[in-house]
């Protein structure tokens, strides 16, 4: 849900949840939407009809919408789709470097610059910088480096757009440099939605000891009782470290000032929160059963970063692949939960009152 969230809030809507217990829980994802406004032919350009166009792209896609928007300003396209393809074209190419002045009475850095989104499959004119020209200038075997260098710088921005245009957009709001304080701590993924509390709990003792005695996630939610109904509650989590001789300290009202100088200590904090933040759950109308602290969620809270406007701060969220962050106003909101016997946890963490000095993130093991 972290991650839907993220996504949710890059593209500017909102998601709520409503929930009723035996019945489950539903989601709902409102995203605002522009209507396309009334399609405008594009007016061509009397200097560039007839002129060729060589478009060079390995995405069939984008091969395919590039010549479409170049024939709408009047261009005669081919299309490759990589540079061996590309290089039977190559005659042409330079036929029309010669002769652009000729078919339309303009040096080819006169022409007319085309949308962004075409510079890069538009090779001649963009590239070839008055090729007639130049060798009016008799400077010939310049002019042939030139126009070679250029068709190869060409190929750079367009490569360079292309890895761009392949990469998604960025889900993540920070890094871990930014912390001022981190502690590295094994990061595992819960499956379903019930086994935070449990993947929170295995994490902390990988952290404490290595590959402990080999448990799997379903042994530790053995050990830790933990049903789809209720979760993992923070008794079974006491009782689990108290039987593994892990010292904690579990209080609530904790402060984010407490949680500072647990982490300055070089101690994580496991906390209960709200699953997201947002307009989604109740966190202050106990009347409303259905949707009051209906959202629990197990993270360890592992580092953060003072400043000024309010601290951010970092967990090992079971629900991400890799580290989350909330600041310090959304964190201070959501810190609350209910059990189901109905008792609330509000801002309750446990301490976990060791170091986990065995746990070395570069370190390697041997295979046996």
């Amino acid at each position: 849900m972290a991650i839907t969230k993220n996504i949710v809030d890059m593209m500017g809507g909102t998601i709520k949840a409503q929930t009723a217990q035996g019945k489950g829980a539903e989601f709902i994802i409102c995203l605002p939407m522009r209507t396309q406004a009334e399609h405008r032919p594009v007016e061509k350009i009397t200097e560039l009809e007839g002129l060729k166009a060589l478009v060079v792209e390995d995405n069939e896609l984008n091969r395919e919408i590039a010549p479409e928007i170049l024939r709408e300003y009047g261009f005669r396209v081919d299309t490759a789709e990589n540079g061996a393809v590309a290089g039977r074209f190559f005659v042409a190419l330079l036929f029309f470097c010669f002769h652009v002045k000729q078919e339309s009475g303009l040096c080819p850095h006169q022409l007319p610059l085309l949308p962004h989104s075409c510079r890069g499959v538009f090779v001649p004119a963009f590239v070839v910088q008055c090729w007639r020209c130049t060798m009016k200038k008799r400077y010939g075997i310049l002019a042939s480096a030139a126009l070679v260098g250029a068709l190869c710088l060409c190929a750079l921005p367009c490569a360079v757009k292309g890895e761009a245009d392949a990469s998604p957009q960025s889900l993540y709001a920070g890094r871990t440099q930014d912390a001022d304080v981190l502690i590295d701590i094994p990061n595992l993924r819960q499956y379903g939605g019930y086994t935070c509390g449990t993947t929170c709990v295995q994490m902390l003792m990988n952290w404490l000891e290595p590959y402990q005695a080999d448990l799997n996630l379903t042994a530790y939610e053995e050990a830790l009782g933990t049903t789809e109904e209720a979760g993992t509650s923070p008794d079974a989590i006491l009782a689990f470290f108290e039987e593994n001789d892990v010292r904690v300290i579990a209080r609530e009202k904790r402060t984010t000032d407490d949680l500072i100088a647990a982490l300055d200590r070089g101690h994580p904090v496991l906390v209960c929160i709200q699953a997201w933040g947002a307009d989604g759950y109740n966190t202050q109308d106990p009347s409303d059963a259905d949707t009051y602290l209906a959202e629990g969620h197990w993270v360890i809270c592992v580092g953060y970063q003072k400043k000024i406007d309010g601290n951010v701060f970092y967990f090992n969220d079971p629900a991400c692949v890799g580290y989350g962050l909330m600041r310090e106003a959304d964190f201070n909101r959501r810190w609350i939960d209910m059990d189901a016997a109905g008792t609330i946890y509000d801002h309750y963490g446990i301490e976990i009152d060791e170091s986990g000095s065995a746990y070395d993130p570069q370190g390697v093991f041997e295979l046996e």
